[in-house]
């Protein structure tokens, strides 16, 4: 499960990169920003960014339970699973 802040973290990375790509693109104009703001701006991304970069680094390791759900659906036959075409006709 993902932990709220990492949430938090990739919506505001994700924020930050798209208001960046429209003040590139020129479809955004910051009057009145100045380079200072800009700067810490950009510090705020790094350390969201260095933030990320550690929950990628954790080793996570399942818990039992799913452990054992994962090999009883590996022992399953093929011929048990549902058909894309069959989800695909039941739901469109």
């Amino acid at each position: 499960m993902t932990s709220p802040s990492l949430i938090f973290t990739i919506d505001r990375v994700k924020d930050l990169y798209i208001i960046a790509a429209l003040m590139f693109s020129g479809e955004l104009k910051m009057s009145g920003v100045t380079l200072e703001q800009l700067n810490e701006n950009v510090l705020e991304l790094k350390k969201e960014v260095m933030t990320l970069k550690d929950y990628l680094r954790e080793d996570f390791e399942l818990a039992d339970d799913v452990k054992r759900d994962i090999e009883e659906s590996r022992r399953r036959p093929i011929s048990e699973f549902v058909k894309h075409a069959d989800v695909m006709k039941r739901y469109s």
